[in-house]
């Protein structure tokens, strides 16, 4: 368990009082600090610990609000109506892994806001109202391994929300307003291996859409409103093991994406609108390749 600090007042106030803090601590507490009341905070004590949560509202996060803590790993600022971060406020958290910013009011993500967070790792933005983010919104974070943008309000995503991202795997994106894939939107994150764009109202994909994922396993598309896969799709992404494809419009797979599909795991089509002469085929398929499990039938 991580030691964890609850600040239960607002976030200027507080961080900006750790300004003047020496530090002298060469490593992290390992008991919780939990209090109630910021009479009961002691200041230097912030220093030895790696997990701080804002429970109170916090409207905007300054450029100058959060001073050097150089032990802190985990930043949380869930469910706090925070409606707006200007870029760089960040930038003195210099061993931060992970950033939570769920459940809030943000609107737009400008370019560079997260700029400089070198080590972070899991960026969370899930269930905001996010409807611009930027070109360099997620820029020079080349420790980043997931990110999820779920339960916004974006309508399609650009190429240039990534720069030097190199080692980002799992991206969400869920729950959105998109409504079409076309190529050329993943060429500045080729090392994803798991990509969720579940709930969306996507309907038409491009035949190159993923071409640039190479590594990817996992690729979820179910409750859209996609009626058909073009032919090459899935070819040349010889990672992938799992798609999901169930509660869309889908009628059939043609013969041309079903030979792409030979080395996969599964690929759910439950919930679609697959016909008799499909399912013949489906079955066809399903016995010259055991090992690949495709589920098309719906549920009672």
């Amino acid at each position: 368990m991580f030691p964890y600090i609850i600040l239960v007042s607002v976030l200027t106030p507080i961080l900006a009082d750790l300004s003047n803090i020496t530090v002298d601590v060469l490593f992290c507490s390992s008991e919780d600090y939990q209090v109630e009341n910021l009479k009961d905070i002691n200041i230097k004590d912030l220093t030895h610990y790696s997990n701080i949560s804002v429970i109170s509202s916090v409207k905007v996060i300054e450029k100058d609000d959060i001073p050097l803590l150089p032990f802190l790993l985990h930043l949380n600022f869930i469910d706090v109506e925070l409606e707006d971060i200007e870029p760089g406020c960040f930038r003195n958290l210099v061993k931060l892994k992970t950033l939570r910013l769920h459940r809030n009011n943000l609107v737009k993500i400008r370019t560079k806001t997260f700029d400089g967070i070198r080590t972070l790792k899991t960026l969370d933005l899930y269930r905001n109202h996010i409807v611009e983010i930027e070109d360099e919104a997620f820029v020079n974070l080349p420790s980043l391994l997931s990110i999820d943008l779920s339960y916004n309000k974006l309508t399609a995503i650009k190429p240039g929300w990534f720069f030097r991202c190199d080692k980002l795997r799992d991206m969400a994106i869920s729950g959105n307003e998109l409504t079409e894939i076309p190529s050329g939107l993943f060429r500045n994150i080729k090392s994803v291996t798991n990509l969720d764009l579940n709930f969306n109202k996507i309907r038409s994909i491009s035949e190159t859409a993923f071409s640039d994922l190479k590594m990817l396993d996992t690729l979820w598309l179910a409750n859209n409103k996609i009626d058909m896969i073009p032919d090459k799709t899935f070819h040349g992404l010889k990672k992938l093991d799992f798609i999901y494809l169930d509660e869309n419009r889908l009628v059939c797979l043609s013969d041309n994406v079903l030979k792409t599909l030979t080395d996969v795991y599964l690929v759910n089509l439950v919930e679609n609108k697959i016909n008799n002469d499909c399912k013949h085929v489906l079955n066809e398929f399903k016995s010259k390749h055991p090992s690949v499990d495709i589920n098309y039938e719906n549920r009672e």
